[in-house]
């Protein structure tokens, strides 16, 4: 009987011993967060930045490229198109919300459109055209010109990657025309998915720029989804306000989509 008890009292003595150790690891584990696993989590403000890690730099935060209200007075619409950028080359956003809020000229506000994109690292998007940089391009339909005195931009739901993740979108825009009718602008083209996976709810969105290179108007049009290594076609119409024209070396053409 006196055995009995002394195993049982060994067995409950080795529990608790395991149940601290454990308890031990745990804590030291939560106070000990790894700031190297390319992923925002335990706390951060970005990725590997922020809350128990080191300090966010101005390089790990999305920034506005370029801004701008286009009214169209004839069909009492307004275009509002936002160009993002990420500065970073050491870390990439994965995905993130954006909501644009409309204010009339009583600072009231009148409307909140929004939606979801990417960005990939500095090095991407710093070629050329800069063809990583997301576009948001939001056709108002019920907002006339007169209305949209002002637009604050709002981004939540950051989720920055390790540069070593980011894998290349692969969408490319080819065989683009331009043609023009007494201020009417039409632009064709096709657009190809490269890769092996289906892109979904794919865009084409066109910033005209003058042969300053000023953006003087914006549009965009639906393409669907792109199944992969295969291309569709796509038409965009934009009409000239004030008679001044684009210029198609000038003008930048993009995607956006979802995978």
């Amino acid at each position: 009987m006196r055995f009995l008890k002394r195993i049982i009292y060994a067995g409950v003595l080795l529990g608790i011993i395991i149940g601290v150790a454990l308890l031990i690891g745990s804590v030291s584990k939560n106070t000990n967060p790894t700031c190297n696993d390319g992923r925002k989590n335990q706390g951060e403000v970005r990725a590997d930045c922020g809350g128990p890690c080191r300090p966010c730099g101005a390089a790990n935060q999305i920034t506005i490229a370029e801004r701008g209200v286009f009214p169209h007075q004839e069909i009492g619409k307004t275009s509002f198109y936002i160009a993002f950028n990420n500065p970073s080359g050491d870390y990439w956003v994965k995905s993130f919300k954006y909501k644009l809020h409309v204010y009339d000229r009583y600072n009231t506000k009148i409307d909140s459109i929004g939606g979801m994109s990417s960005l990939p690292p500095a090095a991407i998007t710093d070629r050329g055209l800069i063809p990583g940089t997301a576009r948001a391009i939001i056709m108002a339909a019920n907002i006339t010109p007169i209305d949209a005195a002002r637009i604050d931009l709002e981004i939540t739901d950051e989720d920055w990657e390790s540069v070593s993740t980011y894998a290349d979108p692969r969408l490319s825009v080819g065989n683009a025309r331009f043609s023009e009718d007494d201020g009417k602008v039409t632009v064709t083209g096709t657009v190809k998915n490269n890769s092996m996976e289906t892109a979904e709810d794919a865009t084409v969105g066109i910033v005209f720029r003058d042969d300053a290179g000023k953006a003087i108007g914006a549009s965009m049009s639906a393409v669907g989804d792109i199944p992969s290594l295969s291309a569709r076609n796509f038409e965009i119409f934009w009409r000239s306000e004030g008679g001044v024209l684009p210029s198609a070396d000038k003008t930048e053409i993009f995607t956006e989509k979802k995978w």
